[in-house]
């Protein structure tokens, strides 16, 4: 579903791109003077600088899961349907009488809200997921504080090792501290030399934090005794 969203969102934003571009020649039927008004910096400028914006946001922030992602694609949207307003009412008037308006435009800002509502719809379920598995599946056993730097990285890409910090440990997984943010559902290898601590385990949540950190959740695939040597 969130792979779905973010490409009818980029759906949506490339056919703004092609529509503010090509306007002068979707209204074609309309005098010399209304044409020029059309292919003039103000409409066109503004138009294709929030399309590219609305893409850049699509592909980097809200495929990462950004919530603040999600409310600023909104606006951008919000503001290219402003756009076209201010230049041409009649391009809301779709389905008017005389046929006249904007379809592909129109079409795009479905897309885009179709695009964000399940974008948002999935990132908001991952949360709850990743939440309720950390809640239901370790929280009721004994936690022992973390407090010791250990090395993790997916296992498509095992040599890429980040540094990260424990804040507390169980048999079932654990709860990490790290400088960048991981996608839930993606397998892990986490070592600890200091602790002798070698294990797979899988991303269940990561949560945004203060100072450009991560919490990030990790179940592993199998219990693990965490009364280790320090």
């Amino acid at each position: 579903m969130r792979k779905t969203g973010i490409s009818l969102l980029v759906a949506a934003y490339v056919l703004a791109l092609y529509t503010s571009l090509a306007d002068a020649h979707a209204h074609a039927q309309l005098g010399a003077t209304l044409l020029a008004a059309y292919a003039a910096p103000w409409p066109v400028v503004p138009a294709c600088v929030l399309a590219l914006n609305g893409l850049i946001l699509a592909v980097i922030p809200i495929r990462c899961g950004k919530n603040w992602a999600i409310w600023l694609s909104v606006a951008t949207l919000l503001a290219l349907l402003a756009t076209h307003a201010v230049t041409d009412a009649r391009c809301l008037l779709v389905l008017g009488p005389h046929g006249h308006g904007c379809h592909t435009f129109m079409i795009s800002m479905v897309l885009g809200l179709v695009g964000l509502a399940l974008a948002a719809s999935s990132q908001s379920k991952a949360r709850q997921s990743g939440m309720g598995v950390q809640s239901i599946g370790y929280r009721r056993e004994e936690r022992h504080p973390g407090g010791f730097h250990l090395q993790i990285s997916s296992t498509a890409q095992a040599l890429a090792m980040e540094s990260a910090l424990t804040e507390n440990i169980s048999s079932h997984g654990m709860r990490v501290r790290t400088g960048h943010s991981w996608k839930p559902g993606t397998e892990a290898l986490v070592k600890s030399p200091v602790r002798e601590l070698w294990v797979r385990a899988r991303i269940v949540y990561c949560q945004s934090l203060r100072r450009r950190s991560f919490a990030v959740g990790l179940e592993f695939q199998v219990r693990t005794d965490t009364r280790v040597k320090r």
